[in-house]
């Protein structure tokens, strides 16, 4: 088997375990992930040498994100309180 296949047939075979993988992680926790993200990454846009329009933008859309993110994550945390593996991926976040 020369290089290319090899390297076709791993990436078919870590491709087959992540899609495993991601079908057990509940919808409502990817949903939480995603959102969790949203709220990192706009923080992290955030800066005081923006124009002070964008830097109000920037909070609102924090603000209505990280919310809903955090209430989330409260939720989830109950729910799966006894699934250590998805408690795990729920309280990577701390907002």
């Amino acid at each position: 088997m020369d290089v290319n296949n090899t390297a076709f047939a791993l990436i078919g075979l870590l491709t087959a375990f992540s899609s495993l993988a991601v079908e057990k992680i509940p919808q409502e926790i990817t949903t939480f992930i995603t959102q969790a993200d949203s709220c990192e990454y706009l923080a992290g846009e955030w800066d005081n040498m923006l124009p002070v329009a964008r830097q109000q933008s920037l909070e609102k859309e924090i603000n209505e994100v990280c919310s809903a993110a955090k209430t989330q994550q409260a939720q989830l945390r109950l729910r799966y309180r006894t699934h250590d593996d998805l408690l795990e991926m729920i309280n990577r976040y701390d907002f």
